[in-house]
């Protein structure tokens, strides 16, 4: 197994791993590329999750996929990625602007 996921897919083929936003495989977010746009991916150990644990509110980034990756033993859950630049990259900004790197 590689230490991470790159390359992966879920759903069946539908969502391909290309990044990792942060952590390692089984503590991380990783960016997936589906057949409309880029997504969210978290990665775990099996688990017995459905998409009944989707929230259906507009403040709430949609559930796409809870599932099995092409990796043995381990699932995913997939989110549509959210629009605007990641909030951690803003923070940073801010910091080094502050001279708080």
């Amino acid at each position: 197994m590689n230490e991470l996921p790159i390359g992966e897919t879920l759903d069946r083929g539908r969502y391909t791993i290309v990044e990792c936003v942060r952590g390692d495989l089984l503590r991380g977010t990783f960016r997936a590329q589906g057949p409309l746009a880029r997504a969210l991916v978290t990665l775990a150990p099996r688990q017995q999750a459905t998409l009944e644990l989707a929230l259906g509110a507009p403040q709430i980034t949609p559930l796409l996929h809870i599932g099995p990756c092409s990796l043995s033993g381990i699932d995913g859950m997939i989110e549509a990625e959210p629009a605007g630049a990641p909030l951690g990259e803003r923070v940073a900004a801010g910091r080094r602007a502050r001279g708080r790197a």
